[in-house]
């Protein structure tokens, strides 16, 4: 069974799980992400929602990666990563030059996939959320 991204349809939210940030999962959170992004996707593996995903285009090829992992998002790390992965190349190979990411700072999975993917750190946005958190800048850049 595969691990795929699918559009991201309004009714995918009604069973996601949010690993954080329960309450941005709200009626209207469909209706921001669709008028802020061009691009959103719903990782998969098989029934099980992995995470809510996409792309920012920030200023020219240059982009910002998101996602809201999901309860699931650590049942097949490595068919998750691979995708990931796989799309990640696939845009620096072709339109963009240059993808970050910003990662909580207490979700040390979260960093490891960052570098795994090798990303690197550029610094740390503090109060990055406006809960107080503070986040990892990581980015990749085509050479």
């Amino acid at each position: 069974m595969p691990v795929k991204f699918v559009s991201l349809k309004r009714e995918d939210l009604k069973t996601f799980k949010a690993k954080f940030y329960e309450d941005c999962l709200k009626e209207n959170m469909l209706d921001n992400i669709e008028h802020t992004y061009r691009e959103c996707f719903l990782l998969t593996f098989g029934e099980k929602k992995i995470a809510i995903c996409g792309i920012n285009y920030t200023h020219g090829s240059a982009g910002d990666l998101w996602m809201i992992p999901s309860v699931h998002i650590d049942d097949k790390p490595g068919k998750s990563f691979h995708e990931i992965s796989n799309l990640i190349d696939s845009l620096l190979d072709k339109d963009m030059h240059r993808l970050q990411m910003y990662i909580k700072e207490d979700w040390p999975k979260g960093h490891k996939w960052a570098r795994a993917l090798k990303f690197s750190l550029e610094g740390i946005a503090r109060n990055y959320d406006g809960k107080g958190n503070d986040f990892a800048c990581y980015a990749k850049v085509r050479v």
